[in-house]
């Protein structure tokens, strides 16, 4: 019984480590073999044993249907083990295949969107603390490996972590834990052994064609050769990894709130000198994140910006204004005067990566409210209480001061004879003046909402997307501030 004890013992240690507390429930999720067999059992025991300590546990089983009536096996042996032991269930199934097909993804990708969405979900309907996996040390070293072996910078050496906050696609989010990261397959072999369960075994982890069965079966085992504690090894590797990674983050955090912008067609433009004075280390992070985020919006599972790709992107930074290349995922990145843009790729009509409306004409807008502008964007107004000072540029948003202002605006396309006092001025320039030396494209410029304040006789209080007028700008004096953010519709609300 010592075995077993002590495996609990460790299992709490590890749901400690991962941020995981008693009461709430926690989703295991379970295939049927001995390491999620071992992770059901050893949290069903803690329950019982010390509910004031442990979750609450709710298995769940996502039948990928990939291997016949071996999966249909599995997923009547964890629904049997559930029933004999009083334990809740959630069962989910989905067509790999198809959906693999349809996304042109490889199987692997496939198989985890599917099942982490079907996860996600019911984390979500029984507001767990999150989604348990029975990931070990020696599924880490395999990670460490596999990434390592594509070419994989840090985030990919430092492997699995104990917490990750997953964002996705489906725009449900996700909290994974794995609470075994810090022990062997042997000790959840041992502890099924003990427990008296004997697991299912996937024929598929034999089969050697696979990268990761490959790793697992004769690399490891040739590493082990020169170091009997390989495994053991490269966890430790992931984990310094981890410690100088989160340093880096936060510094790619920080050239992040200064040099980079989200436009309101959620395209990234980075400051051109701001980007080429930037360390190497941290500039590939923020060409990373921004192609993240430009490809598959919400999610952490788009296509991987390789280290070719960065070199290739930061080598534009040198090159002449215009110059532009394709990026995986249907993105592309393009060279401005001042700026480098990270955006979606089209062709014909949708190569238009102008994130303004087509329209013409004027539209009255009154806070709190909001003004259609073309068919494809709204203007929406609100109070707030004076911004504290953001350290994240949106172009699409801006900040005036009610008083100044008023709370009646139109908003318009420009005029012949338009004038404006741009933000730190103390004199108007034209605007066709202030487009040219912001460097607007010149197809853009009609397109872009021009919001004048109704009353005062003041005129232009915001050029949307760039900057406020100085007169109407937010002060530490300003008692309450107009917050203005220029929104895409979706293509629904757009048709409707």
């Amino acid at each position: 019984m010592t075995g077993k004890r002590d495996f609990e013992t460790r299992l709490l240690a590890g749901l400690r480590t991962a941020g995981v507390g008693p009461g709430g429930p926690l989703i295991a999720a379970v295939s049927g073999g001995p390491d999620s067999m071992a992770l059901l059992t050893g949290l069903l025991s803690l329950n019982s044993a010390r509910p004031e300590a442990a979750p609450v546990v709710v298995a769940a089983h996502f039948n990928h249907r990939l291997r016949g009536p071996e999966s249909e096996g599995d997923a009547r042996y964890v629904s049997d083990f559930c029933s004999d032991h009083g334990i809740e269930l959630v069962m989910g199934t989905g067509d790999v295949n198809e959906y693999r097909s349809e996304r042109g993804l490889s199987m692997e990708v496939a198989a985890r969107q599917l099942r982490y969405d079907f996860l996600a979900h019911a984390a979500i309907e029984r507001n767990a603390q999150g989604v348990a996996t029975g990931h070990t040390l020696d599924d880490q070293a395999e990670t460490v490996l596999l990434h390592a072996t594509r070419g994989s910078g840090l985030r990919g050496i430092a492997g699995m972590r104990w917490r990750t906050e997953l964002a996705r696609s489906s725009g449900t989010p996700l909290t994974v834990v794995r609470p075994l990261l810090g022990m062997r397959r042997t000790d959840t072999e041992a502890y099924c052994a003990e427990s008296g369960i004997r697991p299912r075994r996937d024929s598929s982890n034999a089969d050697v064609s696979m990268a990761r069965n490959r790793i697992r079966h004769r690399v490891l085992p040739e590493l082990e050769q020169i170091n009997p504690d390989a495994s053991g090894a490269l966890a430790r590797l992931a984990e310094i990894v981890t410690v100088d990674l989160e340093w880096l983050e936060q510094e790619a955090q920080e050239a992040w709130d200064r040099i980079a912008t989200r436009a309101p067609d959620g395209s990234i433009s980075f400051d051109r000198a701001g980007l080429a004075a930037t360390d190497r280390a941290i500039s590939s992070r923020l060409l990373m994140r921004a192609h993240q985020a430009v490809s598959n919006p919400g999610s952490t599972s788009g296509d991987e910006l390789a280290a070719v790709h960065v070199d290739s992107t930061l080598a534009l930074l040198a090159g002449r204004t215009g110059a532009e290349m394709s990026l995986p995922g249907g993105v592309h990145a393009r060279l401005d005067y001042e700026a480098l843009l990270i955006a979606r790729s089209g062709t014909g009509d949708e190569a238009d990566d102008c994130p303004y409306p087509i329209w013409t004409g004027s539209a009255m807008l009154r806070v709190p409210g909001s003004a259609q502008i073309g068919e494809t964007h709204d203007l929406v107004a609100s109070e707030e209480s004076p911004p504290a000072g953001s350290t994240v540029r949106d172009a699409s948003v801006g900040y005036l001061d009610a008083d100044a202002t008023g709370r009646d605006f139109l908003v318009r396309s420009r005029r012949d004879g338009d004038r404006f006092q741009p933000l730190g001025m103390e004199g108007e320039k034209k605007i066709q003046d202030f487009f040219v030396d912001e460097r607007v494209p010149r197809e853009w410029r009609d397109r872009i909402p021009l919001v004048e304040a109704v009353g005062t006789g003041r005129g232009i209080a915001w050029v949307a997307g760039y900057r406020p007028a100085h007169w109407a700008r937010v002060t530490p004096g300003t008692r309450t501030a107009i917050r203005l953010e220029l929104l895409r519709r979706s293509p629904k609300t757009q048709s409707s």
